[in-house]
């Protein structure tokens, strides 16, 4: 978590387009799910060209499970550049 603080601390990526994808079936309880969305929400925090897609009834290999989701994300995000 110091890579975050630093990160953070010294705005590193404040002007990097950035696009979070998160997936929501991690199998391990809604206690950990609620978690797990609050730290990813934090980490589009990170950069103010940011966008946070959650992919519902995803598991942790979006790219495997839904790829015209991250290919429209990958394309999206150059299009922001």
């Amino acid at each position: 978590m110091q890579q975050a603080a630093d990160t953070r601390e010294h705005d590193n990526l404040r002007n990097v387009p950035l696009t979070v994808i998160s997936a929501t079936d991690h199998g391990l309880g809604p206690e950990i799910d609620e978690i797990w969305a609050g730290l990813q929400d934090d980490l589009a925090t990170l950069s103010d060209y940011s966008r946070h897609v959650v992919s519902p009834a995803t598991g942790h290999y979006v790219q495997f499970e839904k790829p015209q989701l991250v290919i429209d994300e990958i394309v999206a995000l150059f299009k922001r550049l």
